[in-house]
C-alpha cells in the first residue's frame, strides 16, 4: 500500500535556459508480504533527448528501508552505488534502484527532485496505480505569464481541491549598452508575479486492477495532465502555444 504520496511543483527562471520547473516528490510504501517486495524495486522514466535542450533530470535521490525489529526502528539507507541510469531510446532515460533489506512488513521511503524546462506540458500526477493508496497529494504554483489547461482524466476521482494566490519573485540579470570607451554593465531586475498555487489531494483511492480485454491500461488511472495554452511576460505580446481544432483542421 502506498501510505503517501505527495509532490510540490514549482517555476525557476534561468539567464542561461529560460523558464524551467521543479518536482520534489515523496513516496512512502508499505510492504506486508513477500508478493510486494517487488515494489522495492523503483523506476523512474524521464524525458531527456539526446539532441535538444529541454529534458529532464532528477537530483537528490534518497531513501530508506524502514524495520521494526524487537520494538525498535532500524534504518536501512539506499547507497548511491545501487542508483543505476540506462538511456532506453533517443528521448527516454530510465533510473532504477531497489530499496535494501525489504522484508514483510517493512516501510520503504524515498524522494527527489525533478527539474524541467520543458514547460509545455508539466508533470503528470498520477493518484492512483496498482496497489492502494493511502494519501496522494500535488501542490503546484505556476506563475501568472503562463496559461495551462489543467485535465483530471482516468478513473474518476474526488479530489480536495484548494486554491489561492501568492506572490512570487523571480530574479534575472541583463547588461546596459555599451558607452564609447566603456564595457555594458551586468544589471539585476526581480519580475514580480501573482501566482496561482492549488493543492489537490485523494485519499483511500483503490488500486487499478486488470480486468480481461483491458486494452487501454494507461488511461485508466486517476490523475492531473497539465498542456501549455499560451504565455505572455510582462510588456511582451501574447503567445499562444497550443492550437485549435480549427487550425487543426486546416
Amino acid at each position: 500500500m502506498v501510505l503517501g504520496h505527495t509532490g510540490s511543483l514549482t517555476f525557476f527562471y534561468s539567464d542561461d535556459k529560460g523558464w524551467g520547473y521543479k518536482i520534489d516528490i515523496v513516496k512512502r510504501v508499505k510492504i506486508f508480504d513477500t508478493d510486494g517486495k517487488d515494489k522495492a524495486n523503483v523506476t523512474l522514466v524521464l524525458y531527456d533527448p539526446v539532441h535538444g535542450s529541454k529534458r529532464e533530470a532528477y537530483a537528490g535521490l534518497r531513501g530508506a528501508t524502514y524495520n521494526l525489529l524487537e520494538g525498535k526502528m532500524e534504518k536501512t539507507k539506499l547507497e548511491n552505488k545501487e542508483i543505476f541510469a540506462k538511456r532506453l531510446s533517443d528521448y527516454r532515460v530510465k533510473v532504477s534502484f531497489t530499496m535494501p533489506n525489504v522484508k514483510e512488513g517493512s516501510v520503504i521511503e524515498y524522494k527527489y527532485t525533478i527539474n524541467s524546462n520543458y514547460i509545455t506540458n508539466l508533470y503528470e500526477w498520477h493518484f492512483q496505480e496498482d496497489m492502494p493508496t493511502r494519501f496522494s497529494e500535488f501542490d503546484y504554483r505556476i506563475p501568472e505569464f503562463f496559461n495551462y489547461r489543467e485535465s483530471q482524466v482516468g478513473s474518476i476521482l474526488t479530489l480536495d481541491r484548494e486554491v489561492k494566490n501568492t506572490g512570487e519573485q523571480f530574479t534575472y540579470h541583463w547588461e546596459t549598452l555599451p558607452r564609447a570607451g566603456q564595457n555594458p554593465e551586468r544589471r539585476t531586475s526581480i519580475l514580480d508575479s501573482d501566482s496561482k498555487w492549488t493543492r489537490s489531494a485523494a485519499r483511500n483511492v483503490p488500486a487499478l486492477v486488470d480486468e480481461p480485454f483491458m486494452n487501454n491500461r494507461p488511461n485508466l488511472p486517476a490523475r492531473l495532465e497539465f498542456q501549455l495554452m499560451s504565455f505572455q511576460m510582462p510588456g511582451g505580446k501574447f503567445n499562444p502555444v497550443a492550437s485549435s481544432y480549427e487550425v487543426f483542421n486546416k
